[in-house]
C-alpha cells in the first residue's frame, strides 16, 4: 500500500520569499532611497567595526598578530568613512559607485585570469567567448568608474534581480519541502 503523502508548507520560507520580493519591488520603485538606506547600513557596520577595533585594539592586535599602530590607524579610518557614509549623501553616492565598479572589475579580472590559466591556447570557441566577455566586462567596469550614475543604476538593478530570484527560490522551497 502506498502511504498517504501530506503536503506541508514551510511557512518561514514562504514569508521570507514574499518579503524578499516585496523588498525587490520597493527597491525598484524607490532606487535612490534604497541606495541611501544601503549606504547608511554599510556606514553603520563600518563605523561599528572602527569603534570595536579602536576600543579593543590591544586584544585584536594580539589575537591577529598585528601592529597596534596600524590597527588604530585603520580603526580611525573606518570611523571616518562610516561617519561619511551615514552623514553625507554625495559621498555615499560616489562611494557606492566606486565600490560597485571596483568589485565588477576585480571579479572580471579574476575570471580573465582563470581563463588564461586554464587553457587559453585551446581551439575551443567557448574559451574565446569567455575571453571576449571578460574583456568586455573590464570595459563595463571602467565605464562604471567614469559614470557613477550608471554604476549606481546597475547596482540597484542587480539588487532588484537578486531579490526577485531569491524570493522565488524561497517560495519554491516553501512548497517543495513536503514533497
Amino acid at each position: 500500500m502506498l502511504a498517504k503523502q501530506t503536503k506541508k508548507i514551510d511557512h518561514w520560507s514562504l514569508l521570507a520569499g514574499i518579503g524578499i520580493i516585496i523588498v525587490g519591488f520597493y527597491i525598484f520603485i524607490n532606487p535612490l532611497a534604497s541606495l541611501r538606506l544601503l549606504t547608511i547600513f554599510i556606514g553603520t557596520l563600518v563605523l561599528g567595526m572602527g569603534v570595536y577595533h579602536l576600543l579593543l585594539n590591544h586584544q585584536v592586535a594580539r589575537d591577529n598578530h598585528q601592529n597596534r599602530g596600524w590597527l588604530i590607524f585603520n580603526a580611525i579610518l573606518d570611523i571616518l568613512i562610516g561617519s561619511l557614509l551615514i552623514l553625507s549623501n554625495g559621498f555615499s553616492f560616489y562611494l557606492v559607485a566606486l565600490l560597485f565598479s571596483v568589485w565588477f572589475i576585480s571579479n572580471t579580472i579574476s575570471v580573465l585570469k582563470k581563463i588564461i590559466s586554464v587553457n587559453l591556447h585551446s581551439n575551443q570557441p567557448f574559451n574565446a567567448v569567455l575571453l571576449i566577455g571578460a574583456l568586455l566586462g573590464i570595459g563595463v567596469g571602467i565605464l562604471f568608474l567614469i559614470n557613477p550614475l550608471v554604476a549606481n543604476l546597475a547596482a540597484v538593478i542587480s539588487i532588484v534581480c537578486y531579490c526577485l530570484v531569491a524570493g522565488v527560490k524561497f517560495i519554491i522551497h516553501a512548497f517543495k519541502k513536503g514533497l
